[in-house]
């Protein structure tokens, strides 16, 4: 039994030392998004790139032109990017919706305030990416 009650503290350990990550701030997430812009875009030129390189890319530019503590690496890069996409994509239908539902005599922000409503009832939650949506809303990925 001794070798039970053993075990039961070093697993305790193993994830008290777990390091998460810091969080990202919206400049961050712009670095991160215009490396995206700038290395993945170009469907001919991304297509054969293999994941690891690509994302190499994105972090060197992430930590060149931003401050991170620990500096990121690609995977991290990739994995908050797939955090953002989702998100940035339900609020693309949300806007979508909200510019199908405008009346006359709306103005941007009437439509963005009902997409906001849109999107927190769908989605339980409030949208807060707008600087982010903002920076990538041009791109064909993140087109109304």
């Amino acid at each position: 039994m001794s070798g039970n009650s053993e075990a039961i503290p070093n697993a305790a350990q193993s994830t008290s030392t777990r390091r998460k990550s810091p969080k990202w701030t919206t400049d961050q997430n712009l670095v991160l998004l215009s490396g995206w812009i700038k290395f993945g875009t170009g469907s001919i030129v991304s297509r054969n790139k293999k994941c690891e390189s690509y994302w190499g890319k994105i972090a060197e530019y992430c930590n060149e032109h931003c401050s991170f503590d620990p500096p990121r690496d690609g995977i991290s890069c990739k994995n908050h990017y797939n955090y953002m996409n989702p998100k940035l994509a339900k609020w693309v239908g949300a806007y979508d919706s909200a510019k199908r539902l405008q009346q006359s005599g709306w103005s941007e922000q009437d439509v963005l305030a009902k997409a906001h409503d849109l999107n927190s009832s769908a989605n339980k939650g409030s949208f807060n990416l707008m600087q982010e949506w903002l920076n990538v809303r041009d791109q064909p990925s993140y087109r109304s």
